[in-house]
């Protein structure tokens, strides 16, 4: 139970580290972008950069679990989806990304999702963190069989 208890801390920790983070004016800069959504079946959201706004930004997607440090998984997509919202708010559409996830490869019962724009060295992250529990995103029948690993279909290979 302690143990339990620990690493809940441990993960809002993490979590309210990396939502600071992207008050800081050095990690503002023109780079801004929003973690919108996490389903059942996938991540999505949308990063841009106002010096560039044709550049199609490459977005990182960290899921930790609260099974611990080696529990975290990485993947990387491209924020090149067209989204009508988005040229109405920046003036172009195609900033957009979704990234598809089958939470049942993954272990842990609560995950935390974060989102990053990569430019050049630069790691910017995005506003937005999600922590979920496993019973919202998956139904019980389908928790069997978790295996340690994630599967992404996004435009660019899975990285652990």
């Amino acid at each position: 139970m302690k143990k339990r208890l620990l690493r809940r801390l441990a993960m809002f920790g993490t979590a309210l580290l990396l939502s600071s983070i992207t008050m800081i004016p050095a990690f503002a800069a023109q780079i801004s972008g929003h973690l919108d959504t996490v389903t059942a079946d996938s991540i999505s959201g949308w990063a841009w950069n106002a010096e560039a706004p044709e550049e199609c930004l490459s977005v990182e997607i960290a899921i930790s679990s609260n099974e611990g440090p080696g529990a975290a998984t990485f993947t990387m997509t491209q924020a090149l989806n067209p989204r009508e919202d988005l040229k109405i708010a920046l003036g172009s559409a195609n900033h957009g990304f979704t990234c598809q996830v089958d939470w049942t490869k993954l272990t842990g019962d609560v995950f935390t999702v974060t989102a990053s724009a990569i430019s050049g060295e630069e790691k910017i992250p995005l506003i937005g963190t999600y922590s979920v529990s496993r019973e919202t995103l998956i139904p019980a029948k389908e928790t069997a069989d978790s295996a340690n690993a994630v599967t992404a279909n996004c435009s660019l290979p899975l990285m652990d």
